[in-house]
């Protein structure tokens, strides 16, 4: 029997599915006329086409330089490889915890908020209840029979999870000095529930390597802000696994903002750029601030929140 995460992650793909044909379709069209479904990866059944998620992002990958580099996705395209991540994740029957089923959810929600299509909204309002199902530690069984998804009432109780199952609230005070890396790569590792072996400076990878994480740490500054230089070089030795993720240690191994490189990098245009002699980066700051992890902007007051990375 199923249990809830993969009902939900069935029904991610599902949508994502219906969001996206009518979108692969137009554009396919549009490039080739009459027969463009002898262009594509879907299947012809009774006279109309048939697709399925792997089929979808394999024709928009495929077809990138002459059919959808110019679309409505054409500067979205790490979003189409992080979503094809998530979907061979799950056909290779790896285990979804709730962590793995929200993520996969907001990928597919923001790629389909980009050609603007209602299914955005349907898989946004399951992934804003499978979060509170994180922080309540809760079923979420119940919520893919709900037509609607009611908004709750905070409660003022309920603070971050961290690893041990405790409420966490506010971060601790952490000692002057930054968290042993070691430490928060152990940290990482437990996470993901596999053993990092190879290493190239600061990233890691599994002895399969299809996992790569680069991990950087920070002390905490005065207004519980922490701060880092990314380079590119990073980015470019753990972009060859099939899942990377940037890992900022904030403080303290307890507290690693693990995010997935395909999202790092379109926000990677809102930071300032860092040049130096040993290669070019960004300078990367996360505040914490009212409960939520802030990743900061270029601009006064813009920020994304990246809690729901926090591992």
């Amino acid at each position: 029997m199923e249990n809830s995460t993969d009902i939900i992650v069935t029904k991610c793909r599902d949508i994502a599915k219906d969001g996206l044909s009518p979108f692969v379709e137009e554009n396919m069209w549009n490039a080739y006329g009459q027969g463009w479904e002898f262009k594509s990866n879907c299947q012809w059944v009774n006279g109309k086409p048939h697709w399925d998620l792997q089929g979808l992002l394999k024709t928009i990958i495929f077809k990138w330089n002459d059919v959808f580099a110019e679309s409505k996705i054409g500067s979205y395209r790490s979003l189409v490889f992080e979503l094809k991540d998530w979907r061979n994740h799950v056909a290779h029957e790896h285990k979804m915890n709730l962590k793995d089923t929200s993520r996969y959810l907001d990928t597919a929600s923001r790629l389909l908020k980009v050609i603007e299509v209602p299914q955005a909204d349907e898989l946004n309002r399951l992934n804003l209840a499978v979060m509170r199902a994180i922080v309540e530690e809760s079923d979420v069984i119940s919520i893919v029979t709900e037509n609607t998804i009611k908004p709750k009432k905070p409660d003022s109780s309920i603070c971050m999870m961290n690893s041990t199952g405790s409420k966490s609230g506010r971060p601790q005070n952490h000692d002057i000095e930054a968290p042993n890396w070691s430490d928060c790569i152990s940290r990482i590792e437990e996470h993901l529930d596999i053993t990092m072996s190879r290493k190239s400076g600061r990233c890691k990878f599994s002895a399969d390597d299809k996992f790569g994480v680069c991990c950087i740490v920070s002390k905490k500054y005065e207004g519980e802000r922490y701060w880092w230089n990314l380079r590119e070089r990073q980015l470019r030795i753990i972009s060859s696994a099939d899942h990377a993720f940037v890992s900022f240690a904030c403080g303290t191994p307890e507290y690693i903002v693990s995010i997935p490189i395909g999202f790092l990098r379109e926000l990677l245009p809102t930071f300032n750029l860092k040049h130096g002699a040993d290669g070019d980066g960004w300078h990367i700051h996360i505040l914490y601030e009212n409960g939520k992890w802030l990743m900061l902007q270029i601009g006064r007051g813009n920020h994304v929140d990246v809690s729901k990375y926090l591992i």
